[in-house]
């Protein structure tokens, strides 16, 4: 269980990072029950990596009555057993959380080893075993940002030890409690030491390791990328934090801005351990971006129609709609262009999502071995609604049809009636342009994090220009 007290806290932490530079594009807060769950995980892990913690020797001089001055050893110091049974965590605004635990308790084995300054030079050895009770460890970890990325330092720690009792074996009976009085102060300290050191290891190395595979950007193939960097330290609420970053979409060959900015977010909505917070910017980025790429760009054939369609892309089939269409061009196979005259705006509001998309559809003929040919061409204001999902990790996206009105753009073929292809727009956006982009938005966009943070019942509420997943989270890793 590759898990520290950092790493159960960082997966929480800064398991998304979203946010441009006015407002997040997209947030991520750990509300007081998210945090309480990062306490839990870390401390079933403490209790498990204490099962072996080997600590460095620690050495000094000590005055004992009669004999005097004497030089102490204490080597091959081993700490196990650690138990837990009370801890907490509080935010520390500004600055990161602070962790505390209290009446902890473990066993300590080590070898000691004395020799006395002056002539006869007494010496000795043997071998300890302590149990250590009423253990008070306090950290302060620093919840920051460093080029772009989430990081986390111990601010400050405390390791107190509230009772020790000693076990000598391996010297003579006066040894022991030779030690106990003289070298009391001393093998505590070293337990308080070894405890706190070990435990700020753990924190600093582990912790900053674990944060450090949280991906901060998704590919999409070489076209674009959606960057999730940090772009500032975290705020602090009350009893809560909460994480910023881009959430922004790039076209990969010409990175740009989008010409356009997030709007305000709340930082929580209700209770569960975790709130997403996305903004509608987000999906207006990739909207830019995928258009810019030319991916809204499709030509559709006859072969590319379903059997059923209501009509083809044939003149011949047109003949009651646009007879100087097919006197014109007699028999001649036709395809549409479709694409969008500016990129599709999502609006997010409490009733949910609409996405409306200006675009055009421009009808040619194709010649026997010429260029093609264009007839006519309709402007389709296409709206759909947008249903959210997620699923392993991933937002996954499906539009559903609302409307297509439409007004005629140009004409080469005579004067054409809104209504008469009403009911052809109406099919070739039900059956062709939402399922276009139905495709590339089931591939979904993936959801930062640690290996082995799972995401439990998640769910999706609306607000003025964000989208919110609220979920509880367990770690199985």
């Amino acid at each position: 269980m590759k898990l520290s007290l950092s790493l159960a806290l960082g997966l929480l932490f800064a398991l998304l990072a979203l946010a441009s530079a006015a407002h997040p594009g997209f947030k991520v807060t750990l509300t007081e029950s998210g945090l309480n769950y990062a306490r839990e995980v870390a401390v079933e892990y403490l209790e498990k990596r204490f099962a072996t913690v080997h600590v460095p020797d620690e050495s000094g001089d000590a005055h004992a009555p009669v004999v005097g001055k004497i030089k102490w050893e204490l080597k091959d110091i081993v700490m196990s057993g650690l138990r837990l049974p009370r801890s907490s965590i509080n935010i520390l605004p500004g600055r990161g959380v602070a962790v505390s635990i209290d009446q902890a308790a473990l066993e300590i084995k080590m070898n000691f080893h004395y020799r006395e300054h002056h002539w006869p030079h007494i010496k000795g050895h043997g071998h300890l075993v302590i149990h250590a009770s009423g253990i008070n460890i306090a950290v302060d970890i620093h919840v920051g940002e460093q080029n772009a990325r989430p990081t986390m330092s111990v601010i400050s720690s405390h390791c107190s030890i509230g009772d020790l009792s000693i076990k000598e074996h391996g010297g003579p009976s006066w040894l022991y409690n030779f030690f106990l009085k003289v070298l009391h102060k001393m093998i505590q300290k070293a337990a308080e030491k070894a405890v706190g050191s070990s435990i700020e290891n753990l924190l600093n190395h582990g912790g900053n390791e674990a944060l450090q595979t949280i991906p901060l950007a998704e590919r999409f193939s070489n076209i674009a990328e959606v960057d999730y960097s940090l772009v500032g330290g975290p705020t602090f609420g009350h009893n809560y934090l909460t994480i910023n970053a881009k959430g922004e979409f790039y076209y990969l060959p010409h990175k740009q801005e989008a010409p356009f900015a997030a709007q305000p977010m709340p930082d929580e909505i209700n209770g569960e351990m975790m709130q997403i917070m996305l903004s509608d910017f987000v999906p207006d980025s990739a909207s830019f971006v995928f258009r810019e790429s030319g991916k809204m760009t499709h030509i559709l054939q006859d072969k590319d129609l379903p059997k059923w369609a209501p009509i083809r892309l044939n003149t011949n089939s047109w003949s009651h709609i646009l007879p100087d269409l097919t006197k014109k061009y007699p028999n001649l196979e036709m395809q549409a262009e479709l694409h969008t005259t500016s990129p599709p705006k999502a609006t997010f509001s409490h009733d949910g999502i609409r996405v409306a998309g200006p675009g055009q559809v421009v009808v040619s003929v194709l010649p026997h071995g010429g260029a093609p040919v264009p007839v006519f061409a309709l402007n389709i204001d296409l709206t759909t609604s947008a249903k959210v999902t997620v699923r392993d990790g991933r937002i996954f996206t499906e539009l559903s049809y609302l409307q297509s009105p439409i007004t005629v753009a140009f004409s080469h073929v005579g004067t054409i009636t809104v209504s008469e292809v009403d009911h052809i727009i109406k099919t070739l956006c039900t059956d062709a342009i939402v399922p276009f982009f139905n495709y590339y938005l089931s591939h979904g966009v993936n959801i930062p994090t640690i290996k082995g943070v799972h995401f439990v019942e998640p769910h999706i509420a609306y607000g003025p220009s964000y989208l919110a997943i609220a979920t509880n989270i367990h770690y199985t890793g």
